[in-house]
C-alpha cells in the first residue's frame, strides 16, 4: 500500500512533536529516541524526520549536543518566538 503524498507540514505537527519530546526527554533534556525510531513511530521515512529536525533546529526547538539532540522547553520557546506586534 502506498503512503499518502502531501506536504511535510501535513504529516507531523511540529508543536505536538515538540511537546512530546519535552515530556519524554532524558537527562540533560536529551531526546531519548533516534531519528530512525521517531520516523518509524510517526509513520514517516528517515528523510522526512531529518527535515523536521532541521526545521526544529532552525526554529530553536532543539539543538545538537554532540551526536544527540537536546530539546528546548516549549514554554521558553513560545515566549522567545512571539511576534513583536499582535495587531
Amino acid at each position: 500500500m502506498a503512503r499518502p503524498r502531501g506536504n511535510l507540514r501535513d504529516k507531523v505537527d511540529r508543536q505536538a512533536l515538540h511537546e512530546f519530546l519535552w515530556e519524554k526527554r532524558g537527562r540533560n533534556d536529551v531526546i531519548p529516541y533516534s531519528q530512525k525510531e521517531l520516523a518509524e513511530n510517526l509513520g514517516v521515512n528517515l528523510w522526512t524526520i531529518n527535515k523536521i529536525f532541521a526545521e526544529m533546529r532552525e526554529g530553536g526547538r532543539i539543538r545538537r549536543v554532540g551526536s544527540k539532540f537536546q530539546v528546548i522547553d516549549p514554554e521558553i520557546h513560545a515566549w522567545n518566538h512571539t511576534p513583536e506586534r499582535l495587531f
